[in-house]
């Protein structure tokens, strides 16, 4: 087990969440993936990688009502559920974190997150598994609230 690092200001914040200050789309979430990555190689050197796994249900078609189609382009299709999960792992030294999007849909009815949460081993506090590594939370939070100070400045 690794000690845990967390100073009187960090039991505050909850660190296992990042709250975006806006809701962001699939095409934003993969730039802000992106973005990550970049920060992370060019402050902490090339040891760290992210994988993602994007699920997503639909539903084709009307549900309880008859409907009788002119073309299959006038099938209907909604979206359920999205899910983004990932994981950020460090070689040296050997840490990682695991996380989801919270989602969300915006106004039409497009899939949409609104932040991060990261997943702790049931039974522990963050860092005290390298499993679940505050360093990696406590970066992504903060590499979180450069992009969008600067995407938001644009």
């Amino acid at each position: 087990m690794v000690e845990r690092d967390l100073t009187e200001t960090e039991h505050e914040i909850d660190i296992t969440r990042i709250d975006f200050p806006r809701v962001i789309d699939e095409t934003e979430a993969d730039k802000l993936i992106r973005y990550f990555v970049a920060q992370m190689d060019e402050e902490c050197g090339s040891v760290y990688s992210i994988s993602i796994n994007l699920t997503q249900n639909r539903n084709y078609g009307e549900i309880l009502k008859k409907t009788v189609y002119e073309s299959i382009d006038s099938v209907r299709v909604r979206n359920g559920d999205t899910k983004l999960t990932g994981r950020v792992t460090s070689t040296i030294p050997l840490n990682s974190a695991s996380f989801e999007f919270k989602n969300g849909y915006n106004r039409l009815e497009l899939p949409a997150f609104t932040g991060i949460r990261f997943s702790v081993t049931p039974g522990y506090e963050p860092g005290e598994l390298s499993s679940d590594s505050i360093v990696i939370m406590k970066n992504l939070r903060k590499y979180a609230e450069s992009y969008f100070k600067k995407a938001d400045r644009v």
